[in-house]
């Protein structure tokens, strides 16, 4: 492995050596998505180092002098004009790789959004694409005060009231539940009574074939109003 520069001057030079590469890469996946290549660390490093390195030699040919002169240290060993190299680190390394990659995959439009009643157009980017890594995570997430039933592997059914003590793990994290109080489920999976005593029930969701959301009526029962994943 690589010795970790100690010096400001090594630190500065990984620092545009790398990241310029890394903004673009972050923010053309958060307009595109990602793509094949993505999935392997080894062909994202590349690309991070290959565009930092043409980066870097278009801001040297162009602000060569001005640069070099900006990282000079003086006697103290800190550099002589620290707001000016920290003012190009922040343009060139991350504003400029970031409009780069936005103007290429962000598809920017103007669109109209309606906040507390008034109309504003601003633009917002076009692109389809939601960072949300999985619809467990979308619908998850998104959960209020309902009923909840799952189906097991092996045609069990565990259900009961989620609501705000309630909790599920989302990505990385393997889906599980914890549903806040347990109720005794019939073998046609309906809800039945609060069992006693219940502390609530966590389940992992490894071995479920089914998990459903159900929104109870006004006077708390359950409806046939479902959301499946």
């Amino acid at each position: 492995m690589p010795p970790i520069p100690s010096t400001l001057i090594g630190v500065v030079t990984l620092v545009v050596l790398v990241l310029p590469g890394v903004i673009y890469s972050a923010v053309r996946m958060r307009y595109h998505g990602f793509r094949v290549a993505d999935r392997e660390v080894s062909s994202q490093i590349v690309r991070a180092f290959a565009f930092s390195f043409i980066a870097d030699a278009l801001y040297l040919a162009v602000l060569g002098d001005l640069l070099l002169g900006w990282m000079k240290l003086g006697p103290s060993g800190l550099p002589i004009r620290p707001r000016e190299l920290g003012l190009s680190l922040l343009v060139l390394g991350i504003l400029i790789p970031a409009l780069v990659a936005t103007l290429q995959y962000g598809d920017i439009r103007i669109r109209q959004h309606t906040v507390r009643g008034k109309n504003f157009r601003f633009p917002r980017p076009a692109s389809s694409y939601d960072p949300t890594p999985t619809a467990w995570d979308m619908a998850a997430l998104a959960l209020g005060e309902r009923w909840i039933r799952i189906r097991m592997s092996d045609d069990r059914w565990i259900g009961g009231w989620y609501s705000s003590e309630s909790y599920v793990s989302t990505y990385p994290e393997p889906p599980d539940i914890y549903i806040e109080s347990q109720h005794q489920m019939t073998e046609a999976g309906e809800i039945g009574e609060e069992v006693k005593g219940t502390a609530g029930v966590w389940v992992p969701l490894k071995d479920a074939t089914l998990v459903e959301w159900i929104n109870p009526e006004p006077n708390g029962t359950e409806t046939t109003n479902e959301q499946g994943s």
